[in-house]
C-alpha cells in the first residue's frame, strides 16, 4: 500500500532489474506498480538505493 508522500514507484522490468521512476521522468505516468510481483512504492531515492533498486535512465 502507498503511503502518503511515497511517489517514487519501484517496477521489475522483463530482465528481472529492480529500477525505480521519479515523478517527472519520462515513463513514470506509464509506469505501474504490481505489489504482487514484489514491486513497491518508495518515499525516497536514498530508501530505494538503500533497497538495491537503480534509477530509471530516462
Amino acid at each position: 500500500m502507498r503511503e502518503v508522500g511515497c511517489d517514487i514507484k519501484g517496477n521489475i522490468n522483463e530482465r528481472g532489474e529492480h529500477i525505480y521512476h521519479m515523478p517527472g521522468q519520462e515513463y513514470y505516468s506509464a509506469t505501474r506498480v504490481n505489489p504482487a510481483r514484489g514491486e513497491r512504492w518508495f518515499c525516497s531515492q536514498w530508501e530505494a538505493w538503500w533497497a538495491g533498486w537503480r534509477k530509471a535512465k530516462v
